[in-house]
């Protein structure tokens, strides 16, 4: 810890203004440590993200999390609060960005055990879940990755989205086109729906969301994953045992030839039933089992969209204490005047492509640029 607060000294300008005093998380990406405010005495969690510019491809990744959470503000989507100056901002290789502070992770949650979640808890938890990624597709936002390491949570059942680094934007038409396909290497494995466990590309759309959230759904009751495959191959046996094999048309449309093959000589002379039940437990009731199996559909287009999943019985007793009428804001780029976006309230509108045209067009030197605009950005 004296080694983090030594380096978060020597390289941001405002490190006077936190005091670190935890570290709460680590990876690849690097460390986020708990820190007080020195001026307001909040909590806030700050993310130190380690060789921002070591390739292209990390440099797009952390650039469009700070922009979608720039431009998208919504209660449940969890809110980058600033990010720091560097000492050297023409030679920096380390990004500092501070975010609101939050108790816990969903999986940090579910392994410390903290007592079993009542029903109601996991119908608060769920709604939110789904009013944030909600707030994410109205403005074209795909997360990509969502797994219960990426749900924030207060000891109050807040909830709020986090983890942008794999997302993606979706202007008019790219999600349809061929020209335009995305990797399926996306959303942890056992969140991943079928359609993605190929190493051939699907094009595919926001349902790959409602299939993630369907897991973390049947997750809140039983307190581990329900798909724990070890690989693509052995995640679809995994998903076929537990909700039944896929009809004819999926099977000829969804899949390449080898992966077909599989899961025909997989199935043959067995029999695999619906087994939501026994997955969930004796907390999931009727309407529980009707959700989840939409969610869960082998079929992308047969899957609810989050909004209809928020309309669902399930939440007929919690809707009117936590819907909101204003589902998200998104910001207006700097270069976009206030008549042109209108009043910045209201429903979200897709982002601006100009805000992303990075993602195609920019070379190393370029990206570099626009990370320094991004944290100019936070301080104008």
């Amino acid at each position: 810890m004296n080694q983090l607060v030594y380096q978060f000294n020597q390289d941001v300008v405002e490190s006077s203004h936190y005091t670190p005093d935890k570290i709460i998380g680590k990876g690849a990406y690097g460390i986020v440590f708990r820190a007080k405010d020195v001026d307001t005495g909040e909590r806030v969690a700050i993310k130190r993200q380690r060789n921002v510019f070591k390739s292209v491809e990390d440099t797009v990744r952390t650039l469009r999390e700070i922009k979608i959470l720039r431009l998208i503000h919504h209660p449940n989507v969890v809110t980058l609060k600033t990010i720091l100056t560097p000492r050297n901002p023409m030679k920096f290789n380390d990004l500092y960005m501070v975010f609101e502070y939050m108790d816990y992770d969903m999986r940090s949650m579910l392994k410390l055990n903290l007592g079993r979640l009542c029903t109601e808890q996991i119908s608060a938890i769920m709604f939110q879940m789904l009013q944030g990624v909600d707030a994410l597709h109205a403005a074209e936002v795909f997360h990509r990755d969502l797994k219960p390491q990426n749900i924030l949570l207060n000891r109050d059942c807040t909830v709020k989205i986090c983890d942008f680094g794999l997302s993606r934007v979706a202007f008019e038409g790219q999600c349809l086109s061929p020209t335009h396909l995305w990797t399926n290497y996306v959303v942890t494995r056992w969140y991943r729906p079928p359609e993605l466990c190929s190493n051939d590309r699907y094009i595919y759309n926001k349902s790959i969301d409602v299939w993630s959230l369907g897991c973390i759904f049947v997750e809140l009751f039983t307190g581990k994953p329900m798909f724990r495959g070890y690989n693509q191959i052995d995640q679809l046996a995994t998903i076929i045992e537990t909700i039944g094999k896929p009809g004819c048309r999926v099977l000829d449309t969804m899949f390449p030839p080898k992966i077909k093959k599989y899961i025909a000589e997989f199935i043959c002379h067995k029999h695999f039933p619906m087994n939501l039940k026994a997955a969930i437990g004796h907390l999931a009731d009727d309407r529980v089992i009707d959700l989840v199996s939409k969610m869960l559909s082998w079929d992308p287009s047969e899957r609810p969209t989050v909004k209809e999943c928020m309309e669902h019985a399930y939440f007929d007793a919690i809707r009117d204490t936590y819907a909101r009428d204003d589902p998200a804001t998104a910001s207006p780029s700097p270069s976009t005047s206030e008549s042109e976006s209108g009043s910045g309230s209201g429903s979200s509108a897709a982002l601006d492509p100009k805000e992303f045209e990075f993602e195609t067009t920019a070379t190393e030197n370029e990206l570099y640029l626009v990370v320094c605009e991004e944290i100019e950005l936070h301080h104008g």
